[in-house]
């Protein structure tokens, strides 16, 4: 009887000891995945909530006035292209916002959704990311709670991603500390800012997409190449370029341009810029007389009222209501040359003579070599 004992004893050790084996094979072997401590992005969904701004005291979304609409959650596509149609986001059980047609971010890019005010009024371009307003309860006749809730964001009924806050936040937003992956902390504790609606903690755009990369809005020569120029229509030659920074092709039908005066172009069909191409939409001139000088860009007349104002003015690329990209510029910035992303597609503007001999450069870069 005690030998039986021995031998059962001997055997359940030496099941232990090839299990424990067969752990420690399988981690030196076969999992590939970083543990925790050493990468805290591995377990990371490719759709996060990142930031929650519940309780403003001042103007976040740029229509000049301080209120609930100030409020906002910020989404992020961590690794592909994603369309949020069909998605819904939740307070709790209420909903709050059901995400239209359209609504597509790409791959590292971010969507923000603003508990209400005018997108046209919009003054910033919050890091080129998709800017909605909320079409729920949150955008009637409520608000994010102070006192602490959870929000939802839903596909097809199913939970991509959540998170819950205690309500002890004052005019700065909620924000992982690490795109995507981090643990919520207050926005002051993890940078000098208390949010960055569309951007990183440290106010760093996640993509600029479909970028508004150069306009022209005193041009004093021929610009478009139709051999015309006269102080009457100088606004012919005055230019928007835009430059296609997704990874995939952007069909602009559908999209509208607006000036502060209203829209001076209507996209109704097409054209589609193909990744990393450029579009140059002029005010006005002959298109049969355009020389093929613009770097291979697609060239437009715009189909509006355009008279870019002199003084100061402000250009809106929309779809579907919501802001693509944005740009204003002032009483103060120059003349007779244009205002310039340097470097193209992710600087800041700049005079065009600031950073090349020439007064500007549509369809082409700053230094005149090609996008594509």
């Amino acid at each position: 009887m005690v030998l039986i004992k021995k031998k059962a004893l001997f055997i359940i050790i030496i099941l232990i000891a090839a299990g424990v084996a067969g752990v420690l094979i399988y981690f030196i072997f076969f999992n590939t995945q970083a543990p925790p401590s050493e990468n805290p992005c591995w377990y990371a969904s490719p759709i996060r909530i990142n930031e929650v701004l519940y309780n403003p005291q001042e103007d976040v979304n740029g229509d000049l006035s301080t209120n609930q609409t100030d409020e906002f959650i910020e989404i992020v596509c961590m690794n592909a292209t994603f369309d949020f149609r069909g998605c819904e986001l939740y307070e709790n059980f209420q909903l709050i916002h059901s995400f239209p047609e359209g609504s597509i971010v790409p791959a590292g890019g971010a969507i923000v959704v603003f508990g209400g005010g005018n997108p046209l009024e919009f003054k910033g371009v919050f890091g080129g990311a998709v800017v909605q307003v909320a079409n729920g309860i949150w955008n009637k006749d409520d608000h994010l709670s102070d006192l602490g809730a959870n929000i939802i964001l839903k596909k097809d009924g199913s939970i991509i991603d959540n998170v819950s806050y205690n309500g002890q936040e004052i005019n700065q937003s909620l924000t992982r500390t690490t795109t995507a992956c981090g643990e919520f902390k207050p926005h002051s504790e993890v940078s000098g800012f208390n949010y960055t609606p569309g951007s990183d903690i440290n106010g760093n755009a996640f993509q600029l997409g479909f970028v508004i990369n150069e306009v022209l809005y005193n041009p004093d020569a021929d610009i478009n190449g139709d051999g015309i120029f006269a102080d009457a229509n100088e606004w012919e030659d005055e230019f928007v370029e835009f430059v296609n920074n997704f990874a995939e092709e952007f069909d602009l039908t559908g999209c509208e341009l607006y000036d502060k005066d209203g829209m001076i172009h209507n996209f109704s069909t097409g054209p589609i810029i193909l990744a990393g191409g450029a579009l140059v939409l002029f005010g006005g001139g002959n298109l049969d007389d355009y020389a093929n000088y613009f770097g291979g860009a697609t060239v437009l007349n715009a189909s509006g009222y355009w008279r870019l104002a002199n003084g100061g003015d402000k250009v809106t690329l929309m779809k579907n209501g919501f802001i693509i990209a944005t740009f204003s510029y002032g009483s103060d910035d120059p003349n007779h040359q244009s205002i310039t992303r340097s470097p193209d597609i992710t600087g800041n503007y700049i005079g065009h003579l600031s950073v090349s001999l020439s007064v500007c450069s549509p369809g082409t870069k700053v230094d005149g070599s090609l996008f594509i």
